[in-house]
């Protein structure tokens, strides 16, 4: 549309009146789009025409195709999709730029930049001079305001469209994340169960070992030696656990007294 030769679409002054919502969408689509130069904006615009064309022309093909089927002489198809309709439709139709990298990428950009095109016709139109606006059935005033009225209601439409992509992109990164956050919960509670099954027959046994120690150490005069001599096999055949006397005695029965030492004699056995 080339619609910023005569209006900055970062800077650009834009007029309260007639269309008082004009100033508000403006503001809401360079919002939108901060941090981006204006030539940024200046290459999405090339890609927002290119997309609306490409859309158009797709959608005539399309129309030419149906009505060819048709037995009846119906006239020819010469009704065209407005911008809205054709931005919306390369949008669902994934017609713009794949590189990530490009500011024309990202669709609320280009549905924003839309909004700030319509912005500057409107107000290109509201400034234009009277010989150059051509004629209308409601006069120079008409011929003025009218075109401008609908460039107004299309940047409210547009931004609209650039506040659904923004929209929808929020709940897919929310879900994305709740996701995320349930297939890390799930691969905790995965790890934890596969930890259980693994470790657990080797954790019943020592609760196992250690209960009997307590009950039976003073039969073993508080020798651990010969307690673990007994229940290493008794441990093997009952709970299928392989341990060796010395892991039983010193880390399963760590905790315990010592071996060799009954309960309440000195470390001399006196």
């Amino acid at each position: 549309m080339d619609c910023f030769d005569n209006f900055d679409p970062i800077e650009g002054n834009v007029p309260l009146y007639p269309f008082y919502g004009l100033f508000d969408v403006a503001w809401k689509a360079r919002e939108l789009l901060a941090g981006l130069s204006k030539q940024d904006i200046l290459w999405i615009e090339h890609e927002v025409d290119w997309q609306i064309e490409k859309a158009r022309d797709l959608f005539a093909q399309a129309a030419e195709r149906n009505q060819n089927r048709l037995d009846d002489d119906s006239d020819d198809f010469d009704e065209e999709i407005s911008e809205i309709e054709a931005m919306s439709f390369a949008v669902d139709a994934g017609l713009g730029t794949t590189n990530s990298d490009e500011p024309g990428h990202c669709p609320i950009r280009c549905a924003a930049v839309l909004a700030l095109m319509f912005v500057a016709n409107c107000i290109n139109t509201l400034n234009c001079p009277e010989e150059d606006l051509g004629t209308a059935d409601e006069g120079p005033i008409g011929a003025r305001l009218i075109p401008a009225a609908n460039d107004a209601f299309n940047a409210a439409l547009a931004l609209g469209l650039a506040l659904k992509y923004e929209r929808h992109i929020e709940i897919t990164n929310d879900l994305e994340i709740e996701m995320d956050e349930r297939l890390a919960d799930f691969n905790k509670d995965r790890a934890r169960r596969a930890a259980m099954r693994k470790h657990g027959p080797t954790n019943q046994a020592k609760a196992f070992v250690t209960a009997e120690w307590a009950r039976h150490r003073s039969a073993y005069n508080g020798n651990k030696s010969a307690f673990a001599r007994d229940y290493v096999r008794r441990i093997h055949n009952e709970y299928h656990v392989s341990i060796t006397e010395k892991q039983m005695r010193e880390v399963w029965l760590k905790d315990t007294p010592p071996a060799s030492k009954p309960d309440g004699l000195p470390a001399g056995g006196e």
